[in-house]
């Protein structure tokens, strides 16, 4: 069982083979239909309102946190995507200091407030968000497909 001391977090800079098969191996357990590409991950790498921020033990990738910036009128807001820890790794204290990681970076970027949604079924995420002074909003989300 790995030390929380033994993990690092940092933003992702590669987009090898090795990379995109650890982060799809983590990505998986967030949803099944979730994959990245290398020319995708290579596009979020040079993106200066995007970023990939991963845990690791050692060199195996064992979290991740998409953040993505969006310029509104009055401000910036961060959105949160792909917020996951390996299942093997849950419970050690590597999803707050993702989240941590995250909270500077958007700092770093003068960003006031990160928006995010949850899926109900995801009771543990929720409580986890919660235990970071995270509150739910009241709105309805909206999805609009374009073919």
């Amino acid at each position: 069982m790995s030390e929380i001391s033994s993990i690092t977090v940092e933003s992702i800079s590669d987009s090898s083979v090795e990379t995109v098969d650890q982060l799809n191996n983590v990505l998986v357990q967030l949803s099944a239909e979730s994959a990245v590409s290398a020319p995708r991950l290579q596009k979020i790498i040079e993106s200066e309102t995007a970023d990939i921020i991963i845990a690791k033990d050692g060199e195996k990738i064992v979290g991740m946190a998409t953040v993505n910036i969006i310029q509104k009128l009055a401000s910036s807001k961060a959105e949160l995507e792909d917020f996951v820890v390996d299942s093997d790794q849950r419970g050690k204290g590597i999803a707050d200091k993702l989240w941590l990681a995250m909270v500077e970076w958007c700092k770093a970027k003068d960003v006031k407030e990160i928006e995010f949604t949850s899926r109900a079924s995801r009771t543990a995420a929720q409580k986890f968000y919660a235990k970071m002074g995270a509150e739910i909003r009241e709105t309805n989300v909206f999805r609009y497909k374009i073919n």
